[in-house]
């Protein structure tokens, strides 16, 4: 438990096992945490964020560069789950196989976060047992920038999940599956869409590529192709 900044950098994390995973951080008011430059590995929380756990004030903000996340599981956010911050920065990462096994968020998952970016990073091969197989955000909207999501998978929203609304800009959904709404996303309060792909992505019910269940949604310049609802 901290206040003020703390940055971990250039730090390998491996093989281990909590309640919440590798590392667990209560951030109080005003505290700010960054991660740069870091790779977190087969990591396991019995309960939540595999890799990293963060609980905070609304006055922080999490940030992290340049990391690498691969087969991390939890019940809840397989490799990262973050609970009542101001701002979730991510920039420049991976996330690859980690697992949600009892929930949401199979790579991230979010709760009473103001605002989510993720900037040029890469989600491939992440599930959840429920909503979110790469990222989950309970609150608040999610950017996402020059950021690919590959082959993931959820009941609902394939590779995200949010209540709130998703803007994505130059980003690429390919081949994610949702067993029930939203192959790729799941937006609760609309999808802005600009140069965006969405290429093979499934659902069993609604909308294979894109469900969205409230708000308005605008595609500009985008391409969907070989997407399915069955």
């Amino acid at each position: 438990e901290f206040a003020g900044t703390l940055t971990v950098s250039g730090c390998r994390f491996e093989r281990n096992v909590g309640l919440a995973g590798a590392v667990a951080v209560q951030v109080v008011q005003g505290g700010d945490f960054v991660f740069r430059s870091c790779e977190f590995n087969d990591n396991s929380g019995e309960v939540t964020g595999g890799a990293i756990a963060v609980g905070s004030a609304q006055q922080s903000t999490i940030s992290i560069e340049d990391a690498r996340f691969r087969r991390n599981s939890a019940g809840f956010g397989g490799a990262l789950s973050i609970n009542s911050v101001n701002a979730l920065n991510i920039t420049d990462c991976e996330f690859s196989e980690n697992r949600a096994l009892a929930g949401r968020g199979g790579a991230i998952n979010g709760y009473r976060c103001l605002g989510v970016s993720v900037d040029r990073t890469t989600f491939q091969g992440n599930s959840a047992q429920d909503s979110g197989g790469a990222i989950y955000v309970a609150d608040g909207d999610i950017r996402l920038v020059e950021s690919e999501l590959i082959n993931n998978e959820a009941d609902n929203g394939g590779a995200i999940y949010a209540a709130g609304g998703i803007i994505a800009e130059g980003s690429g959904f390919y081949g994610n599956h949702a067993t029930n709404d939203g192959g790729a996303v799941f937006a609760g309060t609309g999808f802005s869409g600009l140069d965006c792909e969405l290429f093979g992505n499934n659902s069993g019910y609604w909308g294979g590529g894109l469900y969205s269940f409230h708000g308005h949604s605008v595609l500009e310049r985008c391409e969907l192709f070989g997407n399915s609802a069955i």
